[in-house]
């Protein structure tokens, strides 16, 4: 298995999807416009299923439960950022922009996408 450092790979991609996010008023903002490559879409596909990966992992875990609180406390934390259904429209994860390799802190506002 591939060890990925996904730091350097997942702030691009998070910096653009924030640039895209905060101009979707923009003609060609959305998925398949002119600010969107196909390297771009494979790599949200990319950023997508990880984030599919870990909530999956994460509630397998919740079968058995760690009796130690901090890491309930974390296991409670992984659910709640990495849940889609917890955003408006049911469809993105916290962790999509908000990435646990950077303290889920505030995303990165990193450069804007080039057409």
């Amino acid at each position: 298995m591939k060890t990925v450092d996904t730091r350097s790979v997942l702030l691009p991609i998070a910096a653009g999807i924030v640039a895209v996010t905060l101009h979707t008023g923009v003609p060609g903002a959305q998925k398949g416009g002119a600010l969107l490559s196909d390297q771009a879409l494979r790599e949200i596909a990319q950023v997508e299923a990880e984030i599919d990966r870990v909530e999956a992992q994460t509630i397998e875990r919740l079968a058995t439960p760690p009796d130690n609180q901090v890491q309930q406390v974390e296991l409670l934390g992984k659910l709640l950022l990495y849940d889609k259904y917890l955003s408006v429209n049911r469809n993105e994860a916290c962790a999509f922009c908000h990435m646990p390799a950077l303290s889920s802190s505030q995303p990165h506002p990193g450069p804007p996408l080039s057409p």
